[in-house]
């Protein structure tokens, strides 16, 4: 009998472990929402975002001050399905109010400054504060190295009339650009010229990087053309696609979703749908049938309204604050970037979809046009320079060429493997 009730107790026992295994696995496989405290002063809210159709895996944060003053992040560093990735936090409290969040993993971010309703990162105001500045150069470098978010130019390689830096260069990431024959792809440490044309084309406007793809139409007649040419950054292999129509070279790439290209012709009134993947061209639209348009749903403008050039949208939203605006992502995951005029080009500020008016000042940029994102790493244009901002690595110089200040025309991608 004794032996029996043994039995129903180990019965059990196994049951409850199971039973919590189960709920602990269900818990962190479709993410959750934490509030918690770091050292009784400090308040966070976490919310981890797993396995949501169209939704990228992600971390976000808000960390709150006993004053009152929030400070958020966003990661998609996966923390190996971590729960509370906040251990610690040190703050700094003066005319600026700094504070650096301690991550599991030992991710290492940048101090976040806040001042008169301005969000900055400590490497765009070092300097400016000597207090601050003292108080940065007395933390043990294990903790905060400033070092890690200032820009590095060592190391320089010389390759096909660009300078690159492949120490700034993430691992995984692709960066082409367009050269007058062609494009130039860069794997991290070397480099690969792709030559479309025979002669130097100095205006292709009916050229993009998207994705792991660059497309261009056929600049070779002046005239019509009916060919594309794509090419895959990752293999430097060329595709070309031939039109079932001439098109005139009055003609504009509308914009891509899922890897699929729109092209519009004014001068025909005709729309064309080139699949990137498969490598097929199709007319989709035309001034009877009506002109595909995107703008986070599909509809349909007129060709009218097409003849305007408008291009797709990844967003309904306006904000008549800022010159423009990119929203990359959705709901539960991804970002705003607002692009604000001043004297010399456009402060460029970041904000959460989590919490779109909580913004951080990252960098300045001279053409908002020219900036490409991939993940929660953002590249632009900076002169002759292709810069790199993540909240891991601080501003970075990656490529170096003076045909990104001498040609408005030259065109730069960024893909990542």
């Amino acid at each position: 009998m004794v032996s029996y009730k043994r039995y129903i107790r180990f019965f059990f026992v196994i049951l409850i472990v199971l039973i919590l295994t189960f709920c602990c696995v269900h818990f962190l496989s479709k993410g959750y929402t934490n509030n918690y405290t770091v050292k009784n002063d400090y308040s966070v809210k976490e919310i981890y975002t797993k396995d949501e159709q169209n939704e990228h895996d992600n971390y976000y944060l808000e960390i709150k001050t006993k004053d009152g003053i929030t400070y958020n992040y966003q990661f998609y560093h996966k923390f190996d399905n971590n729960n509370r990735i906040v251990d610690d936090v040190i703050y700094y409290d003066d005319e600026y109010q700094c504070l650096l969040p301690l991550l599991k993993d030992d991710v290492k971010v940048d101090f976040v400054c806040y001042k008169d309703g301005v969000y900055e990162n400590y490497q765009k105001v070092a300097g400016v504060d000597e207090d601050l500045d003292a108080y940065i150069s007395k933390l043990d470098k294990k903790i905060y190295d400033p070092k890690m978010f200032k820009d590095d130019e060592t190391n320089a390689k010389e390759e096909n009339k660009i300078t690159y830096y492949p120490k700034n260069i993430p691992d995984d990431y692709i960066i082409a650009l367009s050269t007058l024959k062609g494009i130039v792809i860069i794997f991290n440490d070397a480099t690969k010229n792709v030559d479309i044309f025979d002669e130097d084309i100095y205006k292709r406007e009916i050229s993009a990087f998207n994705e792991n793809y660059y497309i261009t139409a056929d600049y070779s007649d002046n005239q019509n053309f009916r060919v594309f040419y794509v090419v895959d950054l990752t293999t430097g292999k060329e595709k070309i696609l031939k039109a079932p129509d001439n098109i005139s070279f009055d003609a504009y790439i509308q914009g891509f979703v899922n890897h699929k290209a729109y092209v519009y012709d004014v001068n025909n009134e005709k729309q064309y749908e080139i699949d990137l993947d498969k490598g097929e061209i199709k007319a989709i639209g035309s001034a009877s049938r009506g002109i595909s348009y995107y703008d986070g749903k599909w509809s349909y403008i007129t060709s009218v309204k097409a003849n305007n050039r408008i291009l797709f949208k990844t967003s309904k939203e306006t904000y008549t604050n800022y010159a423009s605006f990119d929203k990359i992502g959705n709901k539960l995951s991804g970002f705003y970037y607002f692009y604000e005029k001043k004297e010399d080009g456009y402060d460029v500020y970041r904000s959460f979809v989590q919490w779109k008016k909580l913004k951080r000042k990252l960098f300045n940029t001279d053409d908002y046009h020219k900036i490409d994102f991939e993940e929660d790493y953002v590249f632009y244009k900076d002169g002759d320079t292709i810069k790199m901002y993540s909240d891991y690595t601080g501003i970075k110089t990656v490529v170096k060429t003076s045909e990104l200040s001498f040609n408005e025309n030259t065109l730069f991608g960024v893909y990542k493997k």
